[in-house]
């Protein structure tokens, strides 16, 4: 039925006894009452119907009532057997059949009110006893006059509280609140309402469904899907950064040769002019020529210095699992993340970025990018869906730490809110997202040892810091001088150096054999074994450039083979690298303390590395 009145179908051949079970609940509130000549025509009716109690003649023509009660039994409709004589084995009977009372007919009138309100009563009280759903039931005050075991549970009270507290349902009767628990804890619950009665009287059953699990389970699947994306865009960024070195080293060292050709040419035009004056050779558009190919390379040279600039950044982002950390700048790692972040938020979202003198700290580079890059994105969806946004991230140093702060007036919260915003149980903000994201980010911070903060306001809106440890100086003494101490040969150097190149790109290994002409006997190999049976014949070489990812022997293995073999050799040795190599690779090139050069580099920083400046 669709109204809060209690329905009562009576069973009733007997047209005398239909009138006189009539006056008698006549005076009970809420119910309307149902009568039915036969067993038949009652469960012909009963789909439609849904009683909330029975009473049945036991006398019925056609199926007698124990039968219709047996008939019923597995609907669990509290079912009262009327009798016009007392009979021990129909009673009996009857309660086999599912019946819970059986009254002698004629039944006093008080007698039949107290029986069908108290059957009434206790029938809904059973029905939610054993539900694992919260059910309370309301008055037309709102206050609660029954809760279930499971109602108890959920609000963590005992029923003594929360009888006679007012309990006030949303207005859309099947919505979705939250329940703070005295221990603190938050429950997310759905909620539905349905009109009864109680007592007689007008009143609401309110269901709550406890749905924090299934919503922490999907939070978590989110959360996962967006860490694997990242994951996933952090390998490929790697990936993109070791493909694209190679090409762009090739292009920088080939227009650095085209550079120094046409520098060649063009100190030779005003020689073929004096030779030839009597030649018909027209040598005035040289050097515009010259000058037009010189625009071209250094708008190349340009493109390639942008280029590297985002190579850096991506390779920030390459996911090496490793546990060493090293002396990080922090403005570094926030500008690469800015550059980053513009690509990946919202067109409405502006991100500015404002860099003072933070100190070094002692972090893994990657993992404290990930973290920013990953905060950023989340304060952005606190901010108002579909409206401009503006987020502002600046660097400084305050008592000693490095801090990153971010802000923006597009989000302001509350201070409850606040209190829970490393909660995965907040909803709030663009795409009305949760923010199991920022607990796992202030989990990575921890593993930091760092700390963030957060704070709310009006006028300023919402600002979140990220503070870590600067580097002790003496630590910085010492990563600076593991970085750049390199003992010096002993060996007398012969009157022109040798350099032996390791490289298995043949493109690399010519273009940079090209540059090192210049300045040594340049001896090629494509990999590690290849260097060492040139090592087998050459004697000794001034400068040794390797490159560190190379099939059949790579650059580590190369390295470590030459300290066993030639030890005298190692000091001469610098790694070239594309940024991408593994945690062993990585882990190897910090405790060899040998030089590392990384692609694409420029003409100058080769000579930089190689101490020829």
């Amino acid at each position: 039925m669709n109204d809060a009145r209690d329905t009562i179908a009576i069973l009733e051949d007997d047209p005398a006894d239909q009138k006189l079970l009539e006056l008698g609940l006549r005076g009970l509130s809420n119910i309307q009452v149902l009568f039915y000549a036969t067993a038949e025509e009652a469960l012909l009716a009963l789909p439609d119907v849904s009683p909330d109690l029975l009473l049945v003649d036991i006398n019925l023509p056609g199926m007698n009532g124990l039968d219709f009660a047996g008939q019923i039994k597995e609907r669990n409709i509290p079912l009262i057997v009327l009798s016009g004589a007392q009979d021990d084995d129909a009673m009996l009977h009857g309660y086999a059949q599912g019946a819970i009372d059986f009254l002698i007919k004629p039944v006093l009138p008080r007698i039949l009110k107290t029986k069908v309100r108290l059957y009434l009563n206790l029938y809904k009280r059973e029905l939610t006893r054993s539900l694992a759903d919260a059910v309370l039931v309301t008055d037309d005050a709102y206050q609660i006059c029954y809760a279930n075991p499971a109602a108890l549970r959920l609000f963590g009270r005992p029923g003594s509280d929360l009888l006679g507290t007012m309990f006030l349902p949303p207005l859309d009767s099947k919505a979705r609140i939250q329940i703070l628990q005295p221990s603190g804890a938050l429950r997310h619950v759905s909620i539905h309402t349905l009109p009864t009665t109680w007592d007689g009287k007008p009143a609401t059953i309110i269901s709550l469904h406890d749905v924090t699990e299934d919503t922490e389970t999907q939070r978590t699947a989110r959360h996962l899907a967006e860490t694997r994306h990242l994951s996933s865009l952090g390998n490929i960024m790697g990936g993109i950064a070791h493909e694209l070195n190679n090409p762009a080293t090739r292009i920088a060292l080939n227009l650095h040769h085209i550079q120094t050709t046409i520098h060649k040419v063009d100190t030779l035009v005003p020689t073929l002019r004096q030779v030839d004056k009597a030649s018909q050779l027209d040598l005035t558009t040289i050097p515009l020529m010259l000058d037009e190919v010189q625009e071209r390379v250094e708008e190349s040279l340009r493109s390639i210095e942008q280029l590297s600039h985002l190579l850096q950044d991506l390779k920030l982002f390459t996911l090496i699992e490793a546990n060493t950390r090293e002396v990080t700048a922090i403005n570094d790692v926030a500008r690469a993340c800015s550059h980053l972040a513009r690509r990946l938020l919202p067109t409405e979202v502006t991100l500015q970025t404002s860099l003072g003198a933070p100190p070094d700290v002692l972090a893994h580079p990657n993992k404290l990018s990930q973290t920013l890059l990953g905060l950023i994105l989340r304060v952005a969806r606190l901010c108002p869906e579909e409206q401009p946004a503006q987020l502002q991230l600046s660097t400084y140093a305050q008592r000693g730490r490095a801090v990153i702060c971010l802000q923006t007036p597009s989000a302001s919260l509350s201070e409850a809110e606040l209190k829970r915003l490393f909660s995965p149980f907040t909803n709030k903000g663009r795409q009305n997202i949760g923010h199991l994201g920022l607990t796992l980010i202030a989990e990575s911070v921890a593993l930091l040892n760092g700390d963030l903060n957060a704070q709310s306001d009006e006028r300023d809106g919402l600002t979140i810091a990220l503070e870590l440890d600067g580097c002790p100086d003496e630590l910085l003494t010492h990563f600076d001088a593991a970085r750049r101490e390199a003992p010096q040969p002993t060996h007398e150097a012969p009157d022109r150096p040798t350099a032996l190149l390791i490289d298995d790109d043949p493109i690399i290994r010519a273009s940079l054999k090209r540059t090192l002409k210049a300045w040594y006997d340049v001896t090629s190999a494509s990999d590690g074994l290849k260097a060492l049976a040139v090592l087998d014949v050459e004697e000794s070489f001034d400068v040794i450039l390797c490159d560190l990812m190379m099939p059949n022997m790579d650059g580590a293995t190369f390295y470590k083979r030459l300290k066993a073999q030639r030890p005298e050799l190692c000091s001469r040795v610098t790694f070239v690298t594309g940024g991408a190599y593994t945690t062993e690779v990585r882990e190897f090139v910090e405790r060899s303390n040998v030089p590392v050069l990384e692609k694409p580099f420029t003409v100058d920083e080769l000579k930089s590395a190689l101490n020829l400046t």
